[in-house]
């Protein structure tokens, strides 16, 4: 997988959920998707092609068990940031993580399966507005790789402007 960040979605199960978290992944620059428990037999599943409008093809999506995305992430040393919609770290903690970043979606009803949450560092939330329960995983999953889009984009604005003025 190239350098970049990494979306992990764990029991995520609805082909058209995941077709949209692909779409996102696209457009905010993830090096790619991992599936855990997907319920899919291959990445290549007929509903899903349409769903992703075709970006599966440009985009690494894999499935895994969670002892392969373990093993992974520790080889590679990238950290794994879950998000929930109780997470008590603020939503911008995954901006201010430096270098590469494992995304943790969970499940459209029960969110991200206990075994795989507890390897988090982080565990963010996205804003909202009392009473509204949670999001839709594909719009908490856009939201949540924008905000690292933009957080980075910031840093490496600011590094760039004191470079310029020492």
């Amino acid at each position: 997988m190239k350098n970049g960040d990494l979306l992990v979605l764990d029991g995520v199960r609805i082909p058209g959920n995941i077709g949209a978290i692909l779409r996102s992944a696209c457009a905010f620059g993830a090096a790619g998707v991992v599936l855990l428990d997907s319920g899919l037999t291959s990445v290549y599943d007929r509903r899903l092609i349409p769903a992703c409008r075709g970006l599966l093809f440009t985009l690494p999506v894999l499935t895994a068990t969670h002892s392969e995305l373990t093993e992974f992430l520790r080889d590679e040393r990238i950290p794994l940031a879950a998000m929930a919609a109780d997470a008590d770290d603020p939503l911008d903690a995954i901006g201010r993580v430096p270098g590469r970043l494992a995304i943790l979606m969970g499940s459209e009803r029960n969110g991200p399966s206990d075994v795989v949450a507890n390897d988090a560092t982080l565990r963010c939330a996205v804003p909202m507005l009392p009473g509204v329960e949670s999001l839709n995983v594909s719009v908490a999953a856009g939201i949540a790789l924008h905000e690292r889009q933009r957080m980075h984009t910031a840093l490496e604005r600011k590094a760039r402007i004191a470079a310029a003025n020492p």
